[in-house]
């Protein structure tokens, strides 16, 4: 077993983890933390579906469309119920219809290969997320008091980490393709930290301990 599927198994672990451990405690959620919950949810679905896939050597490229579009749309609806600054709000309000209905178009018009990654859709999605992340954590001087920050900084750093391999994805696979493995590992790594992060944000808040 190669480093990177030890590093795979352990991230998708944690994930069915974080999902049961999340649904334990689904009654003391609030709105934005239920939809993470769903999204939490919908990425099990796509690992395992891309899993089956993978298992019977079929082309799973095709899901990762799917994955786009419904990822963008969850982690809006998140970020826009859990946090109460209006400049995020606002930001979520033109940010959101206008890069999904770009995305959108692109598909209508210029994707007709559904077998190749549509590294423009991933890249403008996540970089939008990273933004959001952002605006989150400078909008308050005192972080360590905000709910969400664990997860908040996970998914800041997984997103970074996904833009920069998905956009060399391509040249560096054709002519860096040790470098190119090396990226595949790392964003497996920071996935993996993300899924710890989700863990630890609901170990601080949302466990029993902390709840009694």
């Amino acid at each position: 077993m190669s480093l990177f599927d030890i590093i795979t198994y352990l991230g998708n672990f944690i994930l069915i983890f974080n999902v049961i451990i999340y649904f334990k405690s689904f009654t003391n959620l609030g709105k934005a933390f239920k939809i993470f919950l769903f999204y939490m949810f919908f990425l099990l679905v796509i690992e395992s579906i891309s899993y089956y896939y993978f298992q019977r050597k079929l082309n799973n490229i095709f899901i990762s469309h799917y994955y786009i579009g419904v990822q963008f749309i969850m982690l809006n609806f998140f970020f826009f119920f859990l946090s109460k600054s209006e400049l995020i709000r606002n930001s979520i309000k033109v940010l959101f219809p206008l890069v999904f209905f770009t995305i959108l178009c692109q598909y209508i018009f210029y994707v007709s290969d559904m077998d190749k990654f549509n590294v423009f859709g991933i890249v403008l999605t996540q970089l939008v997320v990273i933004f959001y992340c952002i605006l989150f954590f400078f909008r308050s001087l005192n972080l360590t008091l905000e709910i969400g920050n664990n997860i908040i900084f996970g998914l800041l750093i997984y997103m970074l980490g996904s833009t920069i391999f998905f956009s060399s994805g391509n040249f560096l696979s054709k002519n860096m393709p040790s470098l190119h493995k090396a990226l595949w590992i790392g964003n497996s790594a920071l996935y993996l930290i993300f899924q710890i992060l989700i863990s630890i944000e609901w170990w601080k808040n949302f466990s029993q301990k902390k709840m009694k």
